[in-house]
């Protein structure tokens, strides 16, 4: 499960992984709007009210038949709380291994973080919801259920 801030390297983390091993779903509902942006015509911005619910509803679909396929998963979302991450642990089978990682981009890196926020065209995120992402984020621990937690 990736955790932190959007534009902070999630994805393109999770495209390298996948390079890398050919068992491996990544799910992501910035995925799923992006291709549908893309087959409208249309950004991110101007589909993902009316899409996200959609884009859940796929990542649901697509987890179940990676487990049934026992595949490795990438969850590729901000999974910023810890009660976030528990609801979503909840669903992945105890054999799995579960390990969390963590990206302080934005933390770390802060003018940088800025930079790559503002280098995605048609998807933007208001400063105010930035700012209450940022206070809602709690570092993963094990006792969540995680086995393992990487700092990238």
């Amino acid at each position: 499960m990736l955790v932190g801030m959007p534009a902070s390297g999630k994805s393109t983390w999770a495209k390298d992984a996948v390079q890398n091993g050919s068992d491996i779903v990544i799910l992501s509902t910035d995925n799923y709007i992006e291709v549908e942006a893309a087959n409208l015509g249309k950004t991110y911005n101007d589909i993902f009210e009316e899409y996200i619910g959609y884009a859940n509803n796929i990542l649901s679909i697509a987890l179940q038949k990676a487990l049934r396929e026992r595949k490795n998963v990438i969850w590729d979302q901000t999974n910023l709380s810890a009660s976030s991450r528990k609801k979503k642990l909840a669903q992945i089978p105890d054999d799995y291994h579960k390990v969390a990682v963590v990206f302080e981009y934005d933390k770390y890196f802060p003018e940088l973080w800025k930079e790559r926020l503002g280098s995605r065209p048609g998807k933007s995120i208001p400063q105010d919801v930035l700012d209450k992402m940022q206070k809602s984020f709690e570092f993963p621990t094990v006792s969540e259920g995680f086995d393992e937690i990487w700092e990238v």
